[in-house]
């Protein structure tokens, strides 16, 4: 039976969860694609853009921490200083050092306070922690700064460009001012003030609510006193940094910017320029890598009696499987699948199988709840679907898994892989559609991702019950290749996916089973699609191949915090890797070198930094 096809030109809608419909031989059950109708755009309530067009120019930063700030101050007595700024986050680059020098303006001393009761105005005022602060506006009504400024401290406006020199991976944009003062940060419905005070004013008379709460403070209003417009340095205790003023690295004309302009819709999108590209260290031909070389793009997983397991296809196209438990010695851990593909993909969970695809599109299953003979026997068909797009697996609760794919008419199909195992239509959405993604939500609801031939990406809800929702635009613009996907330990859905550019843009999930953010690019320069993964601490983290043939890594901060830097693990992979994390916490990236070794990265502790490249050893010839 063809599949349902949907052409939607306009259409917009919301991610549904895909249910499980059999499908029969002849005609189909009902044209699916008259139920969906035209959503409204995505505008999620109380977003305000945190989008890298939307970046803005003057960030007060009155909520950093004290320590943050005291690096500022110090790095600003060096030089000038380069940071990494996609919209609502910002990171100092204290490696990348800057030609050039901040110089002191005084001015006449004046007071000012921002009142913040929206969501819009919090984003306005403090992009870098507006994300954080969300919760505390909600719950307390305002948030106050009250500052007293005294001048600022200025980068010059002609001359030389300045030159960047040191690890300047990720620099967008330099900070060409800082105004300083002192200031207090306070929130509480009630932290009205008299207008005849100063704020900061101790023992002015001046009301103030016994609601408020003070979130943090610098300077001293006193010492701010004694300033004057012709002062050479702001005095003594009113030195503290307030507002930055930051330009793009490329509107300043540095001489080694690492962030070059781009053509994608996602401009001006972070690209991260790799450095210097060294080759990757050899590594040593052994008796027991004799055997055939592998193709690009294996698969792991973890589950079953057989632990961690990787599946791999020789230059024939022979399926191999590799038990990566600890005590599994070389070679002898491999084992045929007896079958050859043009790709399979690996699912984990309770009950493990390799789902395999012919070279006539065909689908084949096979369980490996036990150790594998080697026979083709134990293969079971999936159906004639046809499909030349890798599958999509998602692992649900209950040991619930489903495989999603396109066929060769461009519709999407979903297959059951339990017990009940069977074919289900999608309904139509966008056309083309590119490879799909999918992952459950903690409530047994399932999505599906993918992106347009628009450059837009779209997904689909299912709900637990099997209700149908209807497709609903992401936006994106300018986005290529295959999204990934992962969950939070909060039950919020993470999308990854590449711009054309090789930029990676990111959007998360709002509150689980809700809606998603805008997107927010994350810099790189990337060749492969994105492969998402969860350390044991709850940090998300990604693998993927860089335009410079090597693999890349980048990993948050912290858990549900910011994102680090990019950083290169050095082997030169052909094709997208594979990650799977072990029962210890520690997670392990699996990926072909262009010689066709099948090359494996681990973790020494959960969510430490990778190693060096190793082999996996061949099959025996």
């Amino acid at each position: 039976m063809a599949l349902l096809e949907y052409r939607a030109r306009r259409a917009r809608a919301t991610f549904a969860w895909l249910a499980f419909v059999p499908l029969v031989a002849g005609c189909g059950s009902g044209n699916l694609a008259s139920l969906l109708t035209e959503a409204p755009s995505f505008e999620p309530s109380g977003q305000t853009k945190c989008q890298v067009q939307k970046s803005h120019d003057r960030p007060l930063i009155v909520e950093w921490p004290a320590s943050e700030r005291a690096d500022l101050e110090t790095l600003a007595r060096r030089g000038l200083i380069a940071v990494r700024y996609p919209g609502c986050d910002m990171r100092v680059l204290r490696q990348c050092r800057v030609s050039g020098h901040y110089a002191y303006a005084g001015i006449t001393r004046k007071e000012e306070r921002v009142a913040i009761r929206t969501a819009d105005e919090l984003y306005a005022a403090m992009p870098l922690s507006a994300l954080r602060l969300e919760s505390k506006l909600a719950k307390n009504g305002e948030l106050d700064v009250a500052m007293t400024i005294v001048g600022k401290l200025e980068a010059p406006a002609s001359g030389a460009a300045p030159v960047l020199s040191g690890d300047c991976a990720g620099v967008t944009h330099l900070v060409t001012a800082i105004t300083v003062g002192a200031f207090e940060f306070s929130s509480g419905a009630g932290a009205d003030v008299g207008a005849e005070a100063s704020f900061l004013a101790a023992g002015a008379g001046a009301k103030s609510s016994a609601r408020r709460e003070l979130l943090n403070r610098d300077g001293d209003a006193a010492a701010c006193a004694r300033s004057g417009a012709r002062d050479a340095a702001p005095p003594d205790g009113c030195g503290a940094f307030l507002r930055l003023e930051v330009e793009p690295v490329t509107s300043r004309g540095a001489a080694d910017a690492s962030a070059p302009r781009s053509a994608s819709s996602l401009e001006p999108s972070l690209q991260v320029e790799p450095g210097p590209s060294p080759q990757a260290t050899p590594i040593a031909a052994t008796a027991a890598s004799a055997g055939r070389p592998f193709a690009p793009g294996p698969s792991a997983g973890v589950g079953g009696v057989l632990g961690p397991f990787v599946v791999a296809r020789d230059g024939e196209g022979n399926l191999w499987l590799h038990d990566e438990r600890p005590d599994a010695d070389g070679a002898r851990a491999w084992r045929s699948l007896g079958r050859t593909a043009t790709s399979a993909t690996l699912v984990g969970g309770a009950r493990p199988l390799v789902v395999a695809r012919g070279a006539d599109g065909t689908l084949a299953a096979r369980s490996l709840t036990a150790a594998p003979t080697g026979g083709a026997d134990d293969w079971h068909l999936l159906g004639p679907l046809g499909t030349d797009a890798e599958l999509a697996i998602a692992l649900g609760p209950g040991g619930a898994a489903s495989a999603l794919g396109r066929a060769l008419d461009g519709s999407l199909f979903e297959l059951g892989l339990g017990a009940d195992a069977g074919a289900s239509s999608i309904p139509g959405g966008p056309t083309p559609l590119g490879e799909p993604a999918a992952a459950y939500e903690a409530d047994g609801a399932l999505e599906l991702f993918a992106i347009a031939g628009t450059g837009e990406g779209w997904h689909l809800r299912r709900t637990a019950r099997g209700r149908w929702q209807r497709w609903q635009n992401l936006g994106g613009g300018g986005l290529v290749g295959r999204m990934a996907v992962v969950r939070s330990d909060r039950d919020l859905l993470a999308l990854f996916a590449r711009g054309r550019d090789g930029a990676l843009a990111h959007a998360w999930q709002l509150q689980p089973g809700g809606a998603f953010s805008p997107w927010l690019s994350l810099g790189g320069a990337l060749a492969g699609e994105p492969v998402a993964f969860k350390n044991a601490d709850g940090r998300l983290a990604l693998v993927a191949r860089g335009a410079d043939g090597a693999l890349w890594h980048l990993g948050q901060a912290q858990a549900h915090g910011t994102w680090g830097v990019w950083e290169r693990l050095g082997a030169r992979v052909a094709g997208d890797p594979a990650v799977y994390v072990d029962a210890s916490g520690r997670a392990t990236v699996l990926a072909v070198s262009p010689d066709g070794e099948l090359l494996r990265l681990r973790q020494g502790t959960p969510g430490a930094a990778f190693g060096a490249a190793e082999p996996v050893p061949r099959p025996a010839p």
